[in-house]
Parts: structure tokens; C-alpha cells; sequence
């Protein structure tokens, strides 16, 4: 539909009506009905593109269609019947419709806008409109009216007519004077113009009508058709421009000064002008007026001061608000700043500087709780085989395993490199039992990096509070002696802290004083254990043994100050003097009695990992001029695992001298096939702990002989050492062992005695 053609169609129809109806009124009756015909279908389509004021337009559009409909039936009569329609109150009463639809629709726009004026404003604008309507009402139709030439229906017409103008006059001008006219909308405006112009043609139509001198197609109809098509273009203009018809905000539409109250003193002089009111009925107007600018003022004052009061309560709320929200951030900043500040970079557990605070928050909150105190074992060994980036990934791993399966919750610590720790609240030994045989099941599974499996084990050692100490360094340095101890003496991975443990450490740090001053030529000794063959009962070799006799502490075992020498770098310069000793040894042997024994030395992996290790044994056997093959280097099962690849390389340069390779302690560690048949092995070393039991236990009988069998099947030897009783040689010699060491045939002696006992027999 085309709106401003049908806008501009309308206004011609208007222009041709009025002056038509200037010299023929059977056209002007034609046009009329028409004419309102087409502003209310105009407006009725523009309403279906409206939205919520879209029932408002509707009811407006109703009104001139109902008005074409009544022309059109007055043409009718007026024309081609006997009847007058001018005569008949029926009309009368059928033209109150169309002020029907102009009542309704003021009552509902006014019922959608009322929740945006403020109430006490509002009641003043109706109280005050109230009375100048009625008071105007009262002049000019119930002073001097007189009905006695009306019929019923027209008197109830004529009423009707004067309540719905006057109630709709209320309406409108209390929106105008409450809205504040420069905050309506352009559409509503032409609306009101509208109203007014129709409400102005009904009070002279309720006029004439009165006296008696009303005529068709006069200035009240031309008047009626104006006001229709204001509303027509009020309608087209709220659909070209969807504007809101008051311009909502936080503040009532009813907010400051309004003109229209002193405005209706306009029309009400002009009526006393014309002498339609008298001077009584003006100055009561006027002093109304008066009294409501004066109460209006007090109105919007208190208006004011609570729209201020609303408005700074409104500021301090969103002051707040922003201040939460920033009080909010700054907390979430604070919070990932000591996030970052007690975390480890690495695996995200707390970091050392947390484990400390938390201790002391504990101690100082007098709660009892537990160190638990981790290191990995054979960590060392996957970063220097595969690299720190593969080493942290290990970390990784661990640390999520730790964090996410823990059957309770607690603090979790990175101290640093491979060492954790685990504070528990609970001292009771069974908890404290359970809880560590948790975490070393944790850590003992398999650790899975794309195709590579680690096997790492982990020492575990606890100190209490307040048992073990008061302090977070003397319960972290308790925690530290009690791992010590679960890495080098307890197979059970765990140890709780004891006071003797104490005595230990003391002796611990002796022995490496001793270690650091002693002269290995005086302090050390080598001795000498036979291996003899099991067929023929001859001597095969020894087994060299270091022995350390000190001056004042008398003997210091192996067991005790080798590992001790390995952790404070002494290793490497024991495992050269022991190495040279007893291939200066072997050589004489061998030299003096023409025989071809075997010596056992025992090679420490850290000695193996020297890049300068192969130099220097070439250095010596050349220096020596000694037969590579009287050299038997052994080292542990375990130690071979975890060097595998230094080792593998390591293994074939010696076998390739010629130096033969046994695997000690055979049986205790992974006993893997697999390693086996990869390193250039000739001898696999029984563990004693094997043997020990072979005669009783079933068990240990089954291993021996699986042992012996699968060396055969590769073409190993195999030599059982700790054979103490004639039982377990034979059973021995039945299983097919090839060699036999231990207290059965000798003890470790020294030299000379080794030499006068087992060698001079053979010469």
C-alpha cells in the first residue's frame, strides 16, 4: 500500500467535498460517506504494521468507518426515501459511536502511559482539569440548556454526547499537561490535534444542535473530516518512523513545568468574550489555575528532591557495583599472583616456599600431621638417557598421578628436581603405614610417554609433629634422614623417623670424612674369594673384594662406605685403585704359577659412565701387558638396566677386547631376556639369596634351575655364589651349574694368604 498516495487521495477527496457541498449536497452526500470510508481502512492497515499502541489505532480506525457507514445509510434516506433523516433521533444516537471509539481510545492509550507519570502530579493534573472542563461544561450547556423539544432518545444522545467529549477532553489535555507536551512524539501530537479538532466540532454540533440549527455538510462536518485525517496521518507517520509515543527514561513523563493549565485560559476568555461565560465562572477559573500552579510547584519540588535522592542512591549503587566488580578483580589478581608465587612452574603442585609456610601455619595452629618426604629412584637414569625435556614429562606424570588418585585430600609438593613431599594430618603409624604404601603403589606403576615405559621406584622417608621435631627444618631434615635410610636399607620404600636413625646419619658423615682424608694404599686392602669349576672341582678365578681396616674405627664393611663413596663422587678414584691392584695381581698370578685364572672385579656403573673410563683401561692393560681375558668385570643386574644403552656400547668395546662381562646378583632384579641377549654377557652371578634357600625352599630350586637352563640355551656360564653347605653343591652340580663361590670352599682372605692356601696347592 502506497501511504502517501493514499494520504494525498484523502486530502483531494476533502478539498473536493468542501466545495462541493457549497452547491450540491447530493454529491457532498456521496463524498462524505466515502471520504470517512477511506480514512478508516487507511488506518485499520496501517495498525496490522504497529506494535504495542497497535489496539489504540484500531479503535481510532473504527470511528470514521462506522461514521461512512452512518453517511451512507443518511444518503440513503435523505435521498431516496420519504424520511428525514435530519428529523430522526436515531441518528442522533448512532453519531454518539464514533465518540464512543474516541472515549476508548484515550482511555487506553491513557492506561498504558499512567505507570510512567508520578501519582501525586497526576492526581493534581485530573482534579484540576476535572474542574475547568465541568465548570465550562456547566456554562455553556446546563445553565441555559432546554430539552423540553427533545425526545428521550435524543436527550440520552445529547447526554452521552457531553459525557464522552468531556471525559475524552479529561483525558487528553491531563496527558498533555502530565506528559509535558515537548516530550510526546510527533504521531501522538497529530493525534491530539485529532482529538481536539473532532472534540471542537462536537461541542458546536452539540450547540446547534441544541438551538436548533444544525445543517448537513457544514463547517461541524468539514470540522469531523479534518479531525479523521489528522488521525489518518498521525497513523501513517507512527508506521513510516516506529518512534515510542513518550520518550521513556528513568525519570516521570510528568517532570517540570507545564503551560497548558494558563493555555485553557485562551478559550475560556474567548468564550466570556463572546459572552458565553460569565465573570464569576472567569475568575473562579483563573484563581483555580492559580492555586494548582502554586501546589504543582511544591509537587515537582518534591518530584525533584526524590529524583535526586533516586539518582544519587542509584550512582552509590553503581559506585558499589564498581567497586565490587573492582575489588573482584583485584582479589582474582591477588589470588593468581600467589597462585603463581606458591606453585611449581612445572607440574602446578605447590612449590618448596609453600611446603615451608604451610608447616609453620600448622605448627603455629598447634595441629598434629606428618612429612611425608619423596624421591624418585632411577630418575637420574631417564634424564641422562633421554633427556630433561622426557625427565620433566616423568615429573609431569607423577604429579598428576599423586594430585588425582590420593584416597583423601591433601597438599601436594614439588620441593624440586625429583623429590616430593605429602603433608598429611594423621601421626598414627597404621594411617601413616597405609597412606605411604598408597603413594608408592601410585608411583611404582609404569610410566607410559608414547612408546617408551619407565619403571621408577620411589624412597619415602616421614617425620611427625610434634614428635619428630618443632621446627619446619628439623622436621623436613628428619623427613630427609628417614628417606635416606628407606633408599639405602629398607626394601619397603618407606621408613618413619627414629632417634637412632640420628646415630646413623653421624656415622654417615664419619665415614665420608674418613673417605675424603684416607690414603687409599694404606687404608685399603684387597681379598680374595675362590670360584672353582663344578665339574672338575679346579680353580677357575677369584673374586677380588676391597676390605678398609681403619686405625682407629677397625673395619668399615663395603656395604657401608661404597654407597657412600658413590653418592660423594669418591667412586670413580676407589674403582681405579681397585681395578689396577687386582689386574697387577692376576698378572703375577698368572705369570708366577703359568696359569690362566679369571679375576672378578666389581664395576661400579658410575665408573662405566666415565667417558674416561675405556681410555684409562686401555692405558692400563697396555702398561701392565696384561691378557685381556684374565679380567672378569661384574656388575649388578640392576645397575645394567638402568644404564642399558651406556652400557650396551660399553659392553662391546670390553667384549671385543676380549674381557669377559658377568652379571651379578642374577636373579633379584628384572631378569630379562631381553638385555641379556642384547649385551655381550658370559657369566650370569647366582644371587646368594637364591641359594641360600635352594635345598628347602621349592621356590628359589624352580628359579636356580630356570636360570641355569636359559644360560645354557644362550650360551652363558653360570657360577652360584654363597654356597655354604655340601647339600646345596651337589644339588648345584645336578642343575648344571658351571662354577661355585662361596664360604664352602673359602672365605674372602687377603693375598697371601689366598696364595699360600689355594695357589702354591696347585703348583
Amino acid at each position: 500500500m502506497n501511504i502517501k498516495l493514499s494520504k494525498v487521495s484523502l486530502i483531494l477527496l476533502l478539498i473536493t467535498y468542501i466545495i462541493v457541498a457549497q452547491f450540491n449536497e447530493f454529491i457532498a452526500d456521496i463524498l462524505s460517506p466515502l471520504y470517512f470510508l477511506g480514512v478508516g481502512l487507511l488506518v485499520l492497515q496501517l495498525s496490522k504494521k504497529m506494535g504495542v499502541y497497535k489496539k489504540f489505532y484500531i479503535i481510532l480506525g473504527l470511528a470514521p468507518v462506522i461514521w461512512g457507514f452512518i453517511d451512507f445509510l443518511w444518503f440513503i434516506l435523505s435521498h431516496f426515501s420519504i424520511y428525514d433523516p435530519g428529523e430522526m433521533s436515531l441518528f442522533t444516537l448512532l453519531y454518539f459511536l464514533p465518540n464512543m471509539c474516541f472515549f476508548l481510545a484515550a482511555f487506553f492509550y491513557f492506561l498504558k502511559n499512567v505507570s510512567h507519570w508520578n501519582r501525586n502530579q497526576l492526581i493534581l493534573d485530573i482534579l484540576v482539569v476535572s474542574i475547568l472542563i465541568l465548570g465550562v461544561a456547566s456554562a455553556l450547556y446546563f445553565e441555559n440548556i432546554n430539552l423540553s423539544s427533545f425526545d428521550f432518545i435524543s436527550i440520552v444522545a445529547l447526554i452521552a454526547y457531553v459525557i464522552t467529549d468531556v471525559l475524552s477532553i479529561l483525558i487528553l489535555l491531563v496527558m498533555t499537561a502530565s506528559s509535558r507536551i515537548g516530550k510526546l512524539s510527533t504521531s501522538i501530537k497529530y493525534v491530539g490535534l485529532g482529538f481536539l479538532v473532532y472534540f471542537l466540532a462536537d461541542l458546536i454540533f452539540i450547540d446547534v444542535e441544541i438551538n436548533g440549527i444544525y445543517e448537513a455538510n457544514t463547517i461541524t462536518d468539514i470540522l469531523f473530516m479534518v479531525s479523521f485525517l489528522f488521525i489518518a496521518m498521525a497513523a501513517a507517520l507512527r508506521v513510516r518512523n516506529p518512534e515510542p509515543d513518550v520518550y521513556h527514561n528513568t525519570e516521570p513523563q510528568n517532570l517540570g513545568k507545564s503551560y497548558v493549565t494558563w493555555y485553557l485560559l485562551v478559550p475560556i476568555g474567548v468564550l466570556f468574550i463572546l459572552g458565553r461565560l460569565k465573570i464569576a465562572y472567569m475568575a473562579s477559573f483563573f484563581f483555580v489555575i492559580l492555586m494548582y500552579q502554586l501546589m504543582s510547584y511544591y509537587v515537582q519540588k518534591s518530584l525533584v528532591s526524590d529524583i535526586l535522592y533516586d539518582r544519587e542512591r542509584q550512582y552509590k549503587k553503581e559506585l558499589e557495583k564498581l567497586v565490587a566488580e573492582k575489588t573482584q578483580d583485584l582479589r582474582e589478581s591477588r589470588d593468581a599472583l600467589k597462585y603463581k608465587t606458591i606453585s611449581d612452574a612445572l607440574t602446578g603442585l605447590y612449590n618448596r616456599e609453600y611446603f615451608y609456610e604451610s608447616i609453620n601455619n600448622k605448627i603455629d595452629g598447634s595441629e598434629h600431621f606428618s612429612i611425608f618426604y619423596l624421591d624418585l629412584d632411577r630418575f637420574k637414569v631417564i634424564n641422562d638417557l633421554h633427556g630433561h625435556n622426557m625427565g620433566d614429562m616423568v615429573l609431569k606424570k607423577v604429579a598428576k598421578r599423586l594430585a588425582n588418585n590420593l584416597s583423601i585430600s591433601t597438599d601436594i609438593f614439588r620441593i624440586g628436581g625429583d623429590e616430593f613431599s605429602v603433608i598429611i594430618d594423621e601421626t598414627d603409624s597404621s594411617y601413616i603405614n597405609f597412606m605411604a604404601k598408597e603413594i608408592t603403589d601410585l608411583i611404582n606403576k609404569t610410566v607410559l610417554i608414547d612408546d617408551y615405559a619407565f619403571s621408577i621406584g620411589v624412597s619415602l622417608g616421614i617425620s611427625r609433629y610434634p614428635r619428630d621435631g618443632e621446627t619446619a627444618n628439623e622436621l623436613m631434615k628428619h623427613a630427609d634422614i628417614a628417606m635416606y635410610h628407606a633408599k639405602h636399607y629398607h626394601p619397603e620404600q618407606h621408613v618413619i623417623f627414629s632417634s637412632h636413625m640420628v646415630e646413623g646419619l653421624e656415622r654417615r658423615s664419619k665415614i665420608e670424612l674418613l673417605l675424603e682424608t684416607a690414603d687409599f694404599d694404606e687404608s685399603f686392602d684387597l681379598y680374595y674369594q675362590p670360584q672353582f669349576d663344578t665339574a672338575s672341582g679346579k680353580l677357575h678365578g677369584m673374586e677380588a673384594l676391597i676390605r678398609w681396616y681403619h686405625s682407629e674405627e677397625g673395619f668399615i664393611s663395603p656395604g657401608e662406605f661404597i654407597p657412600i663413596a658413590e653418592e660423594i663422587g669418591l667412586i670413580r678414584p676407589i674403582s681405579d685403585w681397585v681395578l689396577k691392584k687386582a689386574m697387577k695381581q692376576i698378572k703375577e698370578w698368572n705369570s708366577t704359577y703359568k696359569a690362566e685364572w679369571v679375576m672378578g672385579i666389581n664395576i661400579s656403573p658410575i665408573s662405566l659412565n666415565s667417558v674416561s673410563f675405556m681410555p684409562n683401561l686401555n692405558t692400563l692393560i697396555k702398561s701392565l701387558d696384561i691378557k685381556p681375558h684374565f679380567i672378569d668385570f661384574e656388575i649388578t643386574e640392576h645397575s645394567a638396566m638402568n644404564t642399558a644403552p651406556i652400557v650396551q656400547e660399553i659392553f662391546t668395546t670390553l667384549s671385543e677386547l676380549g674381557i669377559q662381562i658377568s652379571i651379578d646378583d642374577f636373579g633379584t632384579g628384572y631378569s630379562s631376556l631381553s638385555y641379556i641377549k642384547r649385551f655381550d654377557v658370559d657369566t650370569l652371578k647366582i644371587a646368594k639369596e637364591l641359594i641360600d634357600n635352594i635345598t628347602e625352599d621349592q621356590d628359589d630350586h624352580l628359579i636356580v634351575k630356570a636360570i641355569v637352563m636359559m644360560a645354557n640355551g644362550l650360551g652363558l656360564k653360570t657360577i652360584a655364589e654363597g654356597v655354604e653347605t655340601k647339600e646345596q653343591l651337589n644339588l648345584l652340580k645336578e642343575l648344571g651349574c658351571n662354577r661355585i663361590q662361596g664360604y664352602y670352599y673359602g672365605r674372602p682372605v687377603d693375598s697371601k694368604t689366598f696364595e699360600g692356601t689355594y695357589l702354591k696347592e696347585v703348583d
